[in-house]
């Protein structure tokens, strides 16, 4: 478990500040999914009480970022492919929504916003830097609803951000993901700016799709090389059996 020492000020915001701290590692995956989170080592690592801490994992648990499972505790929530295929078609309602909003009003300053964006993601890329290239994906599509200005689509997207958030992270560490992202984001801008608010939706739309398909098909040649190495253990066991 990395996580580093620390030493939280205001006590109000203890629980928030927990929160904050262990959902950033359980998003880049620090906190790998299964793993037990240990009471007695977060509350000497955080220098706080239990109270904090189990506040702290009521609102990840309300995320879905854990589990508090009877007996044994909190324990980071597994990644399920269902799960993905379900939040991403919700997200893309909530941003195809948003990117036609910024067709009705467009907004100089946002398209430079946005295109800045992908200049930087371009430069994150190109260095092989995928922890800036997540963070900088992340803002891309953050700023799509929050230029959008509607409160309700602010709102409900904030309900599954913290769990969008971890397939965005490991979607960005799949080979050539990055790249083909940054092109599919280009395209949305410029529909956006063209002011064709259907091609900017479903630019919008299928870029998500595209997402999906990619960790499925990583998912599936996941699947196919755990099966391959159980083969090869099987018939080295039967091997030595007959030895």
């Amino acid at each position: 478990m990395r996580l580093e020492n620390f030493n939280f000020v205001n006590v109000e915001l203890l629980p928030e500040k927990i929160a904050n701290a262990l959902r950033s590692a359980i998003v880049e995956g620090s906190l790998a999914p299964g793993t037990r989170l240990v009471e007695t080592e977060l509350t000497h690592q955080f220098n706080v009480s239990r109270i904090p801490l189990r506040e702290a994992f009521r609102v990840l648990e309300g995320e879905g970022l854990i589990n508090i499972i009877p007996h044994r505790g909190a324990v980071v929530s597994l990644l399920r492919d269902d799960e993905i295929v379900e939040l991403f078609k919700v997200r893309a309602l909530f941003e195809s929504f948003a990117v036609e909003c910024l067709t009705e009003n467009p907004d100089a300053e946002v398209f430079k916003k946005l295109e800045t964006i992908i200049a930087q993601m371009r430069l994150a890329v190109s260095s092989e830097d995928v922890s800036s290239y997540y963070s900088l994906a992340a803002e891309f599509h953050a700023a799509l609803i929050a230029e959008a200005r509607n409160t309700v689509l602010t709102n409900q997207y904030g309900q599954i951000k913290g769990k969008l958030s971890r397939y965005q992270a490991a979607l960005s560490r799949l080979p050539d993901s990055p790249k083909k992202s940054i092109a599919e984001h280009s395209k949305i801008v410029r529909y956006i700016k063209a002011g064709d608010k259907a091609l900017a939706a479903q630019a919008t739309k299928q870029h998500i799709e595209d997402l999906i398909n990619r960790y499925l098909n990583s998912r599936i040649k996941e699947i196919k090389i755990d099966t391959s190495s159980v083969g090869k253990s099987t018939k080295n066991k039967i091997a030595l059996a007959q030895v």
